[in-house]
């Protein structure tokens, strides 16, 4: 009985192998082409569409600092009106960086999946310019759609990380570890590109 669960567990590992090098290879043969320059080209459009809101942040500073000088000359009325001020403009700004990260992410993935039309089993996001926490909700929710639609396998762009502030990548480790960490069988095809295998769920 010993030898056969031995038996049974070498067989299972070894399918578990075999299953990964022919996931590992048929990601990397069908990997989406010049995705670098796509991420590249999508950047000035970023900064296009963060222009209003950087506006608002700039005026939102302009205004505590100042209600700071207002509220030093002991005139609380101003001070209270310029922070109000500051407040809503920071709101505006906020509102305006998440329309443009929203629209940004549209016009990315809807080119990049283009490349893909004819091939149902494939989808692809692109998550430059997603803060960590950000980008792991958009993978939970890709993965299950993916899962309802029958879709086998998940590119995920996550870029190198070599514009982070101190050249330190965070987003391509976090997403690793959170797909390691559920289990889900994933390959890195080339740098700051993950495939994923879509579980299939049975009915």
């Amino acid at each position: 009985n010993n030898n056969n669960n031995v038996n049974v567990k070498q067989s299972k590992q070894k399918n578990a192998e075999d299953e990964f090098i022919k996931f590992k290879m048929t990601a990397k043969l069908i990997q989406p082409k010049m995705w670098v320059e796509t991420g590249e080209n999508l950047n000035e459009q970023y900064l296009k569409l963060r222009k209003s809101a950087i506006y608002y942040a700039e005026q939102r500073n302009m205004c505590f600092r100042h209600a700071v000088v207002a509220y030093r000359n002991n005139d609380k009325k101003l001070a209270k009106e310029l922070g109000a001020k500051g407040r809503e403009n920071d709101l505006k700004m906020k509102s305006l960086h998440d329309e443009a990260k929203h629209e940004l992410e549209n016009m990315r993935n809807i080119y990049l999946n283009s490349q893909f039309k004819n091939n149902s089993n494939i989808f692809l996001i692109d998550l430059h310019g997603f803060h960590v926490t950000e980008s792991i909700e958009k993978i939970e929710q890709k993965i299950s759609y993916c899962v309802k639609n029958n879709v086998k396998m998940l590119f995920i762009i996550t870029g190198r990380g070599s514009h982070t502030f101190d050249g330190n990548p965070r987003l391509n480790p976090a997403v690793k570890l959170f797909l390691s960490n559920n289990r889900y069988l994933w390959v890195e095809t080339q740098p700051g590109m993950i495939a994923v295998d879509i579980p299939i769920i049975q009915n």
